[in-house]
């Protein structure tokens, strides 16, 4: 075969001289790093030759070679051997040999022609033992081919005109480096422009020189052009292999920075978690209370809140950082790097435990929380029972306080009033001792609870105490004041009793004086005929006995009306609280006068009538004396046979007394009998005895005769006849005051049983009212456990109050049966009766009955409340385990990826087909209507499981979407999409029976056309690992396409690719900031360690691959 020739004489051989030069010079260059720059000059010593064909077939020269050949001889000796190696054992063909001399003589056309036979021999497509193959230019034009076929107005399907436009050149760079050509801005129609702009860019892509001009790339035959495009096809594979070289550095400094991002994201997303769990932690383990409701329900509120948000906020961090270290975890292991291991106290298992110390304090808080509110509940009970009791007290002190007001202005007027108001009063002192013992007692305890807990209104409570007390202090005071006026009023009343009865008396006497005077004053003015002496005498001894009556009457019935009189007038009552004399002393005076008056007038009368009866006297002469002394006398008698008739029938009466004023008063009127019987006796009955012993003794003794009177025993059966019924009368009247004392006694004690009825009565009463009361108010608990505990109280409370309650009821029978003996039919002390005790006994029965029912009902109602919290628990707590679980053994999953994938999606339909939180949502409802805001058997909520549950959605959802996106990049392994399609359609093209497979020449041209040259060496290595009898199938194909061009990116690799950018000069970034963009030159910059001059890119990627 012979030097290709094209009309241009010397300039076209000097053309070619340069092109060929190339040629040899890229073949050299990687393999042996041999710089060819003239193929004539430098093969003159046939090293270069030798060297050529070694690298060409794959074949060792083992022949002769003097390393030290300087003489033409030995130099000539060498080149044969060169020669003998290429053309015998090579098999290169050339018509006109080259001879050694050629060479050594560097004659330029004989070794051109040989370069050109040694080109064609090695760049072509099958066997060595003959049949078909393809050669260099075929599978150049293929590649060539594949490159452009996407471009406008690109057509290649020669080495000739197809060129001539540069736009070919162009598409070739611009298919591999767009940003180097401006496509649109080529003009087909300016060639030379057009090919200027393909030498630059392959300048700057690959770095070939523009050793031709665009003047003489328009000049090349076709196998110059074939070289000439083959340094495209070199130099775009070397700068694959360097870019495969800078993409796996980008992969690994990308791969790196994602996971140390990764790293310092979870890292600094745990500590802020952490410090957030710590400073909510801080915050639920504040024990502060406001004392108050509204802070206690505002705490409980912003505990909820923190739940739904707080809370909620952490969950979703932690939720994230699961997933930062999940992708992280899964990445590594992809990766085959170390396994992440968090700062102490960052793992997820001490986060979890973390948020479990956390959900701890939680379930403290919310206790502590509920714990305050029911104690701040039970606070405004016992504030109400506190308003409750205050507002009686303050009703019954303002009731009273008028009370005692109204008695301090009463007018008083009799002893039974006097002494009703004393009773009332006292009665109203007893009421106001039991209150004080009870209720104000009761209400000061409630005060002292209520100051001790520091309930938010003590001020209130205080006040309210105060106020009782100075009501009450009132009162004492009102009290004090009011019952020496009470007595006073008893004492005046009861010193006017005796003064009407001593004004009784006066005026007793005084009509019984005025009708003596009336009787006396007739009998003066009544003008006697007298018609002998004896009738004289006897008028004048009438007259005389009228005058001894008249001035006894003075003596006696006068002196002693007037003495009543004076101690009536004198009688004076006289306090500080009152003031009280007889209101009419005018009558008393107005008596004496008329008495005194009367008298006079009957001296008067006297005088005169005994004028007349002494003329008449002068008439008559001594008439019968002593039977006017025994008609004196036995007038007398039958006055006080009157006298004590009258008293008879007094004594003997028999009054009805119904109450002790009533006793009091006819005692007083006995009293006043006995003053008038003891001065009857004193005057009256000492008159009569003096008058008949003057009977009996007088005598007469006259000259010749003498005479006494002849009935002396008649005077002495009167004066028996008075003593005996003296003495009855004297029986009769101890027999009444008996009777009286006993009536006085009874009322007395009819009395006291009627102020102790009403006592007790009222004390009853009230007493049932309060427990009724007490019973009403009950709370019973605000947890199952104090509602259980509340029976204790119930059947002790039942059992010891009811015993009270029926205690005093016996006790008010009692009272009304001894009343009901004695014959009390009233009582002013009360309005209650027995029906009435009965009936507040029954509203205490009935309002136990519903104190017992309310407590049964609630009993019920907690255990009810417990059940849905069990229940609720018992659903909650498996279902929150269950999502924990699932998703640490997703997070944990060793499987494969696409069985991790499947488990995943199988969730996710489970998910979307079941909703798991529905009986957990159900009964939370029933919860909230029933206003549960406290679950004592599981710290989790509706709201929990429900933001659990889409917690775990949102996790599934982030799983598959990591694990599509992992096995998606497992799949292209590092390859584009345009990659594998171009990989796919090569194989299909020189897949020529199309069955699947292509034999060994067929994967070398695949190869060639895909860019990759491999000696028939490597080719068979390829087919021994990735084929199987002499074929490979596409399946195999793609596995080896993918390790020379994807994921190959083993630490080895990586060095390698150092290696093979920096041209064997590791650590140098001069060659590195021509394939990696700024940005990752400098992260190696930045994170490289230094090693002399340079950087120890080795420790790098120690560094990198340790992590």
């Amino acid at each position: 075969m012979s030097t290709p020739k094209k009309a241009g004489g010397d300039d076209w051989i000097k053309l070619q001289r340069k092109i060929f030069s190339r040629w040899v010079r890229q073949k050299l260059l990687v393999t042996r790093n041999i710089d060819v720059q003239d193929v004539v000059e430098n093969m003159k010593d046939g090293s270069l030759l030798k060297t050529l064909c070694e690298v060409l077939s794959e074949k060792k020269y083992t022949g002769k070679w003097n390393d030290k050949a300087t003489m033409r001889p030995q130099q000539i000796d060498n080149i044969n051997n060169a020669l003998n190696f290429c053309y015998k054992d090579c098999g290169v063909e050339l018509k006109l040999k080259t001879s050694a001399e050629d060479i050594l003589d560097a004659k330029e056309g004989a070794i051109l022609a040989l370069v050109w036979a040694i080109l064609l021999k090695f760049i072509k497509f099958g066997d060595d033992e003959g049949g078909p193959s393809m050669n260099a230019k075929e599978a150049l034009l293929m590649w060539c081919q594949n490159k452009t076929a996407s471009y406008k107005d690109v057509k290649v399907d020669n080495f000739g005109r197809s060129w001539h436009d540069g736009l070919a050149l162009c598409a070739i760079i611009h298919k591999h480096r767009p940003r180097l050509i401006d496509w649109d801005s080529l003009d087909k129609n300016n060639a030379a422009a057009n090919i200027e702009k393909a030498q630059d860019a392959a300048l700057r892509y690959f770095g070939l020189e523009k050793y031709i001009t665009p003047q003489e790339f328009l000049k090349l035959d076709e196998a110059s052009m074939v070289i000439y495009v083959s340094e495209y096809f070199y130099g775009i594979a070397e700068q694959r292999k360097l870019d495969l070289a800078a993409r796996r550095l980008v992969k690994l400094i990308n791969l790196t920075k994602e996971n140390d991002k990764d790293r310092a994201n979870y890292v600094e997303t745990a500590k802020a978690l952490v410090a957030d769990i710590n400073k909510t932690k801080v915050l639920l383990e504040d024990r502060t209370i406001d004392n108050t409701m509204a802070g206690a329900k505002k705490r409980i509120e912003d505990f909820y809140a923190y739940k739904a948000s707080t809370k909620s906020a952490i969950i979703s961090r932690q939720l994230q950082i699961e997933g930062i270290y999940n992708n992280l975890a899964m990445r590594l292991a992809h990766h085959k790097r170390p396994q992440f291991e968090p700062p102490q106290g960052l793992s997820l298992k001490g986060l979890q435990q973390e948020i479990v110390h956390l959900e701890e304090c939680e379930a403290e808080r919310k206790v502590a929380l509920h714990a305050e509110l029911n104690r701040q509940i039970r606070l405004v009970q016992l504030n109400d029972q506190h308003k409750s009791r205050f507002a009686k007290l303050t009703n019954w002190s303002a009731e009273k306080s008028q009370y005692l007001a109204d008695t301090a202005a009463l007018v008083v007027e009799s002893v039974s009033a006097a002494q009703l108001q004393l009773r009332l009063h006292d009665a109203f002192v007893a009421e106001k001792a039991t209150l004080k013992a009870n209720v104000i007692t009761s209400l000061k305890a409630l005060g002292a609870e209520l100051v001790a807990e520091k309930y938010e209104h003590s001020a209130d409570v205080q006040k309210r105490e105060a106020d009782v007390d100075t009501a009450f202090a009132a009162l004492d005071a009102s009290s004090t004041a009011l019952a020496p006026v009470l007595a006073d009023h008893l004492s005046r009343e009861e010193f006017k009793v005796a003064v009407r009865l001593l004004v009784k008396q006066h005026e007793d006497r005084d009509t019984k004086l005025v009708a003596w005077i009336a009787d006396k004053e007739a009998y003066a003015r009544r003008k006697e005929s007298i018609s002998s002496v004896y009738e004289a005498t006897t008028q004048l001894s009438l007259l005389d006995q009228f005058n001894q009556d008249k001035q006894s009457a003075l003596d006696t019935s006068v002196a002693q009306l007037k003495k009543l009189g004076e101690e009536i007038l004198a009688s004076k009552y006289d306090t500080q609280y009152s003031k009280w004399q007889y209101e009419h002393p005018e009558k008393i005076q107005a008596s004496h006068g008329n008495a005194d008056s009367k008298f006079a007038e009957l001296a008067e009368l006297s005088a005169e009538k005994k004028r007349v009866l002494d003329d008449d006297l002068a008439r008559e002469t001594f008439k019968d004396k002593l039977r006017m002394m025994d008609r004196n006398h036995t007038e007398k008698f039958e006055q006080l046979k009157a006298w004590a008739a009258e008293k008879e029938a007094y004594l003997r009466k028999v009054e009805t007394v119904e109450s002790v004023p009533e006793a009091q008063t006819q005692l007083a009127l006995l009293s006043s009998y006995e003053k008038e019987a003891a001065n009857v006796t004193e005057v009256n009955v000492a008159a009569l005895k003096k008058a008949g012993q003057d009977l009996v003794d007088a005598r007469y003794n006259g000259p010749y005769s003498s005479a006494q009177w002849e009935q002396p025993e008649q005077v002495h059966e009167r004066h028996t006849s008075i003593d005996s019924k003296w003495a009855e009368l004297s029986q009769l009247a101890a027999a009444k005051k008996a009777t009286l004392d006993a009536d006085l006694a009874r009322e007395q004690e009819k009395e006291r049983l009627r102020l102790q009825f009403a006592h007790d009565a009222l004390d009853l009463t009230r007493w049932a009212k309060d427990q009724v009361e007490s019973l009403n108010e009950a709370t019973f608990g605000f947890t199952l456990e104090e509602v259980e505990a509340y029976t204790a109280t119930v059947q002790k409370f039942e059992g010891e109050v009811r015993q009270t309650g029926q205690q005093k009821h016996a006790a008010a029978k009692a009272l009304d049966q001894q009343m009901t003996g004695l014959g009390v039919k009233e009582n002013v002390y009360t309005k209650l009766s027995l029906a009435d005790l009965a009936q507040s006994e029954q509203q205490f029965e009935a309002a136990l009955a519903s104190h017992n029912e309310r407590y049964q009902k609630e009993l019920a109602h907690q255990r009810h409340i417990d059940s849905l919290c069990r229940e609720f628990a018992a659903i909650a707590d498996p279902f929150s385990k269950w999502i924990n679980d699932t998703k640490d053994q997703i997070a944990t999953a060793s499987t494969d990826l696409p069985t991790q994938l499947e488990f995943v999606n199988e969730r996710l339909a489970q998910r979307a087909s079941e909703d798991r939180t529905a009986p957990a949502t159900a009964i939370q409802d029933q919860l909230d209507k029933e206003g549960v805001t406290n679950n004592r058997h599981t710290p989790l909520t509706g709201k929990d499981v429900a933001a659990a549950w889409e917690q775990y959605t949102v996790f599934l959802e982030r799983k598959k979407k990591t694990l599509e996106d992992t096995i998606e990049q497992q799949k292209l392994r590092g390859l584009t999409p345009e990659q594998f399609a171009e990989i796919q359609s090569n194989f299909e093209q020189f897949d020529s029976d199309k069955n699947g497979s292509i034999d060994a020449k067929e994967l070398k041209a695949a190869l060639y056309s895909l860019g990759e040259e491999k000696t028939q060496a490597q080719i068979k290595e390829i087919m021994a690992e990735f084929g199987k009898n002499d074929i490979i199938e596409y399946a195999g194909f793609r596995e080896f396409m993918i390790r020379l061009l994807g994921d190959a990116d083993t630490k080895d690799e990586v060095l390698n690719g150092f290696k093979l950018i920096s041209r064997g000069e590791i650590g140098d970034f001069t060659r590195l900031s021509d394939v990696l963009a700024e940005n990752y030159v400098e992260y190696i910059r930045e994170t490289a360690p230094k090693s002399g001059e340079g950087f120890d890119f080795v420790a790098w990627t120690e560094d990198v691959y340790s992590r």
